[in-house]
């Protein structure tokens, strides 16, 4: 009996301590961007994770064909550009195999979208720099899709 009394204490003992245990948030950033290609049906697949990620709503929206995307981590908010996008994507996961999208508003490409865009971090932002006609340009994005210009939102 005594085996049972200790047994049902020593459970609820565990049970009591693993729910003040505290729950991981992931804050991850990439040190650096990923260039990918897109599968046919709008896949990518993250070389660094192996996460597989649907970028079919991005696709759909996006004018012309294209094969390469550049995708950049920031406090565990993806950031999404292409060659000739018209946009640059912000992608932040909404639960279980679930993901929100959301166009980047402020960033202005060009008539012909992003040319030869680049990602890369900076502070706590992505750095989104591409060609706009002969001149270069660059924008900075928090995790939470605030640009700037000139400099990180955060600093």
């Amino acid at each position: 009996m005594r085996r049972i009394i200790l047994g049902t204490l020593a459970a609820l003992l565990f049970a009591t301590l693993a729910g003040c245990a505290p729950t991981l948030r992931f804050n991850q950033t990439w040190l650096a961007s990923e260039e990918l290609k897109l599968a046919s049906n709008g896949y990518v697949s993250l070389k660094s994770t192996g996460e597989i990620i649907d970028l079919a709503p991005i696709k759909a929206r996006e004018p012309g064909t294209f094969e390469r995307v550049m995708v950049l981590k920031v406090h565990g908010s993806y950031l999404i550009v292409g060659d000739a996008f018209q946009h640059a994507w912000r992608l932040w996961a909404g639960g279980k195999d679930e993901a929100h999208y959301e166009v980047v508003e402020g960033i202005k490409p060009g008539a012909q979208g992003f040319t030869s865009p680049t990602l890369e971090v900076s502070g706590n932002c992505g750095l989104v720099r591409w060609q706009r006609g002969s001149v270069p340009a660059q924008a900075f994005v928090t995790f939470k899709g605030d640009v700037d210009e000139k400099k990180c939102g955060d600093e």
